[in-house]
């Protein structure tokens, strides 16, 4: 039957709360990770996704996106904590949760090694390379040392009557 969909169910043990919580606290959040978590924890009160979408000034279509993330990695959080995760590791978790998803697209063409060492050339200053003397005797003299080469006249660039002739 068409029509709106139940909101996912979103339960968070005192644990999670306090963790969630304490990444939001954190100085350099990201402002992103800071919405999800807030989406989270209104979701937990019971709100609905208009409700939350209008209190933190987010798209409904946003605020039920990270609903349905959330309980569907409920269980694996539960699980990690119940097994006795470290703060650190479940403050891990919680951030793996609330990332974003890989972009589609074709995969990275250079390894991190190859674009540190792309990065590390193009800061260095450019080499001056002088060109071997032969070559700078060959383009003026056409190839034969000893003998004139061909120039083309430059007409007007240094000769002062035709400029004048012209104004």
């Amino acid at each position: 039957m068409p029509g709106p969909h139940p909101a996912s169910v979103v339960q968070l043990t005192g644990r999670v709360r306090k963790l969630l919580k304490l990444l939001l606290r954190r100085q350099q959040l990201p402002r992103c990770l800071e919405w999800r978590i807030r989406i989270v924890l209104q979701a937990a009160k019971g709100r609905a996704n208009s409700q939350i979408a209008e209190r933190l000034d987010l798209d409904r279509g946003t605020v039920r996106l990270w609903r349905g993330r959330w309980a569907a990695a409920q269980a694996q959080i539960e699980a990690a904590l119940l097994e006795g995760a470290t703060r650190r590791q479940a403050l891990k978790l919680l951030a793996t949760v609330l990332a974003d998803a890989p972009r589609p697209g074709a995969p990275d063409t250079f390894t991190p090694e190859q674009r540190v060492a792309l990065i590390a050339l193009s800061c260095e200053p450019p080499a001056f390379v002088r060109p071997p003397r032969q070559s700078l005797d060959a383009g003026r003299t056409g190839g034969r040392s000893g003998q004139a080469g061909h120039r083309e006249p430059h007409f007007g660039a240094h000769d002062s009557t035709l400029w004048t002739e012209r104004i």
